[in-house]
This record gives structure tokens, sequence and C-alpha cells, in this order.
């Protein structure tokens, strides 16, 4: 779609591109560091932003076959993988499982393509993952609100099916299912889609359900439907709150709050998802549509024409 200019693709994929920078300087940090609220934060924001350049380069690379981009993308996962040393702070768990799976994602495509990444390159990599990020997310965090536990469950997943460890793949499919806490999807989405942060804010429903929706896109890939459990108990969730933020007023226990009542959360890939598998989804669709032209790699991995 891209080589032959058509769109919606051709247009995410130069914004896409157009925000990849070759030669930022890489600064990496060795004790990373993530407070509440951001704050104190040390290496934190730059670990975040390159693992999204890197995977940004990545699939540029792997559309367009241009060379500088897939160079690009080895250098920031060859600077970070034997240089951090741990992570600190209240945050610590949070960041980690929402950068994680980004980290992975760029590595993949690197892997199993001609990029040029080499094998002592890839296993510094893996014992980065296994070693340093993995050990801080394994046991979850039920305790807190249900977005950081969809963040990690992706995460350790996505470290999984990197690692070759299908223990490791079956335990995080567990959680999903049955995590205590907040840490399943039957806890985070109550049976009439209201989201365990629908009370607090719905920047941290979009969040959350956006990472639980990440798990269950690695899980599809794997061949096992994540998506459906529960009579489709993720699609219930984005159904509730998409007609929230569309100017509806669903049933709520307790008062849904309208702190941060902005969409702002790709969603091609869940509606296409539901679409393509024969569920209707009219809030979904609304919203999808309105955010098609402000997620540009979500255009390039999900829309569907």
């Amino acid at each position: 779609k891209v080589a032959a200019g058509e769109q919606p693709w051709k247009g995410a994929f130069d914004r896409v591109k157009a925000s990849v920078s070759l030669d930022d300087e890489i600064k990496v940090e060795q004790h990373i560091v993530r407070g509440a609220f951001n704050s104190p934060s040390i290496g934190a924001d730059a670990f975040a932003q390159d693992a999204n350049t890197a995977y940004q380069a990545a699939l540029v690379w792997y559309i367009s076959g241009e060379r500088p981009y897939a160079k690009r993308a080895i250098e920031i996962l060859n600077a970070w993988s034997p240089n951090v040393w741990d992570f600190d702070y209240n945050d610590a768990k949070l960041l980690v499982g929402l950068v994680g799976h980004t980290l992975c994602n760029a590595a993949e495509i690197l892997r199993y393509s001609d990029s040029g990444w080499g094998q002592e390159g890839i296993e510094s990599f893996e014992r980065m993952l296994l070693e340093t990020l993995y050990p801080y997310i394994r046991f979850y965090f039920p305790e807190a609100n249900g977005n950081w536990d969809g963040a990690m469950i992706q995460t350790v997943m996505a470290i999984a099916v990197f690692t070759d460890q299908p223990k490791m793949f079956e335990n995080a499919v567990d959680h999903y299912l049955r995590g205590r806490g907040n840490g399943s999807i039957f806890k985070y989405i109550y049976p009439h889609g209201q989201c365990q942060e629908s009370t607090r804010d719905q920047g941290h429903v979009q969040l959350g359900l956006r990472e639980f929706a990440g798990a269950a896109r690695i899980a599809w890939s794997q061949g096992l439907d994540l998506f459906s459990e529960g009579d489709n108990r993720l699609a219930l969730g984005y159904e509730y709150t998409m007609e929230y933020l569309n100017g509806g007023n669903p049933f709520c226990y307790g008062t849904i709050s309208p702190r941060a009542k902005t969409l702002d959360s790709p969603l091609e890939m869940v509606y296409q998802h539901y679409r393509s598998n024969g569920l209707e989804l009219p809030n979904l669709r609304i919203a999808a549509e309105k955010m098609r032209g402000k997620f540009p790699l979500d255009v390039l991995t999900a829309f569907r024409a």
C-alpha cells in the first residue's frame, strides 16, 4: 500500500518516517528513576522515547527497506541493552511495563529481517529483558490501578515470545484471566462494561484498555484468543468507554469521572479485530474514525481497507 502510494497508508508512513531522527544523541542512564507523577525522573523519559523511536525506525526499515532506519533502531537497542542496571522509585514497575513491549516489537522486526543486527546485540538485548526488565514485573502489581498490570502483562508476554519462554507466557495469560486485585481483565472491566478506573479519570481508563488489548494482540499472534474471553469482555469495556467519550451517559456504579474526558488513544487495532470477526461496535467505530488521523502508527499496523 505504501509503495503504491495508496491512502491512508502512504500518508501515515510519511508521518512516522518524518518523526524519526537518525542522528539524535542517545543518552543512556544505568540507574533509571521514575517517581509518582513522573517526579523525580532520571532517564525514564529518554528510555521511553528511545523505545518508541526504535520501533518506528524498525517499522520504516521493514516497509521501505531503507537501511539507515534499521541502523538507527539497532543503535538504540545496542546502546541501552548492556548498560541498564536497574529501575527505582514508585513508578518503576509501570515504566518497565509500558516500555518493554515497545522495545520487543522493535527487536522482533530487526531480528527476523535482514537488518544487520548481530548475534552479540541480540544476546545482549535478551539479557536485558531477562535480567533487568523481567525481575521488576514478574509478580505484577495488582494492588495498583489496573492499567499497571495491563502494561506488565503485555510486556511479560512480549519478553516470553522474544526469548522463547512458554511458561512465562502461560503465566501472563493466567494473570490476564485470573489475576487477583485489579490484575485481570475481569477485575478491570465489569460485566456491564464499566472499568475499574472509570470513576478515576478517562485518561487512565484509555491507557488500561490499550494495555490489555495489546496483550490480547500478542496472544492472538501466538494462536490464543483473549479478545473473546468473557463474552468479549474487552470489547464491552471499549464500547462502554467510547460511549461516554462520544457524549453518551452510560450507567456507572459511583460517579463516572469527567476528568481527562478527551478521546486520545489508538483504537484501530481493536476496532478492526472485532469488525473482522463479525462484532459491530458502533461507539468504538465512531471513536476509531476520529482517531485514525492522529495515530499514523496504528494505521500502518492495523488499518484494513
